[in-house]
């Protein structure tokens, strides 16, 4: 549906989440520059803050050989799925919070409390 109908899909997944105006959101897996773009015309005049949690290859290798060798193996190739090509860079750019998803839980949940403390609209 994304290929063909941005819009059909955001208000489909607005709909889905039963969202209105004025609630908070929280939709998570945005890998398309394209599906963030119309999402934030959609929820508009609420602002959407997109926070990216990029791991280093080294450390994704790692986590996903310890959990099914297979993929560990086939990870840059998986990579250069232009969908994934699009996580890595695009999305990422457009993410108002970058986080490292190379440290522990706890690291990662602490810097994005933090990093959140800047919205006034989400900390407020």
């Amino acid at each position: 549906m994304i290929a063909t109908d941005i819009p059909g899909f955001c208000t489909g997944l607005l709909a889905y989440a039963t969202w209105s105006v004025g609630q908070p959101l929280v939709v998570d897996g945005i890998r398309h520059v394209a599906v963030l773009e119309r999402l934030r015309q959609e929820v508009a005049p609420v602002p959407l803050v997109l926070c990216h949690l990029g791991t280093a290859d080294e450390v994704r290798t790692t986590r996903l050989a310890s959990v099914r060798r297979s993929d560990a193996d086939r990870l840059a190739t998986l990579d250069e799925h232009s969908t994934e090509v699009e996580v890595k860079a695009g999305l990422r750019d457009a993410a108002d919070l970058v986080l490292d998803g190379s440290f522990t839980v706890e690291t990662i949940v602490a810097a994005a409390m933090v990093g959140l403390g800047g919205f006034d609209h989400i900390s407020g």
